[in-house]
């Protein structure tokens, strides 16, 4: 599943979080709030807890100086930061509230956003039916408002709920689509997650070869971006794609190139 990042490398994370930092002692009021916000959300992968710090520091001058949409993406951040830590119902109830002030002051882009995260959270709280509601509320708006990220990444959540349901023809449908729309946009964004997805939908329908072809296309990337995780996740995948069809040797090779 992915919640809304820019920040799925730690190493670029830690990057930025270098750079950003460095900035704080010379930004007031406003732009403060928004490093700080950048701040927490740059965290999440990173170090949970100090990106609530950074979350609340942003709220509570947003708060100061009633900046609804500020005081609102904050709040989300304190959500993504507790869906990090798997508190599932804290990220619950703080992207309810966010939710509910992008409503108030019409910010499309935030509710769709936050619409996201919450299919995401219900996902993880095993409530499909709510997972699916919000999931597609965000697909409908991102795709009317032109918000090409945020309407790939929803595709792709949509096509995991349908995986954990086991509802493989959906779950293709979807991931497939998301991968049809970042090529034909040029979007690199987790464009090798959803290649790992695509090649999970087949390996669970027994189709190793088509899912060897996908995750062998999400490794090329992974290696591109020097992504040492999703290389090893991929190299694991295609070991056991190998393994599915009694490639013995080969499969072990993958396997031990994983470690």
């Amino acid at each position: 599943i992915f919640i809304l990042t820019l920040f799925a490398n730690s190493l670029f994370a830690q990057t930025n979080i270098d750079s950003l930092e460095a900035l704080l002692p010379q930004k007031k009021e406003l732009e403060k709030v928004n490093l700080l916000n950048d701040l927490s959300y740059a965290y999440w992968g990173v170090n949970a807890d100090k990106g609530i710090e950074y979350a609340n520091k942003a709220l509570e001058i947003a708060t100061q100086m009633d900046s609804k949409k500020d005081i609102a993406k904050a709040i989300g951040n304190v959500a993504i930061n507790h869906w990090a830590k798997s508190e599932f119902n804290l990220a619950l109830e703080n992207d309810i509230k966010a939710l509910k002030i992008y409503e108030e002051i019409n910010d499309l882009e935030g509710i769709s956003v936050i619409c996201t995260n919450l299919g995401t959270v219900y996902l993880d709280l095993f409530d499909y039916e709510n997972a699916l509601k919000y999931d597609f509320k965000s697909l409908k708006i991102s795709q009317e408002q032109g918000l090409n990220d945020v309407y790939i990444l929803t595709l792709s959540n949509i096509s995991s709920i349908y995986l954990e349901q086991k509802n493989y023809a959906k779950a293709l449908e979807y991931i497939q689509e998301a991968i049809e729309f970042s090529e034909k946009h040029n979007i690199k964004i987790d464009l090798a997650s959803q290649l790992t997805t695509l090649g999970e939908v087949y390996k669970l329908q027994e189709n190793y070869n088509k899912a060897q072809t996908s995750y062998k296309k999400a490794l090329s990337i992974f290696k591109k971006d020097k992504n040492s995780f999703g290389t090893a996740v991929s190299l694991y995948n295609i070991g056991d794609t190998e393994y599915h069809l009694k490639n013995y040797t080969s499969a072990s090779n993958y396997f031990e190139e994983s470690l």
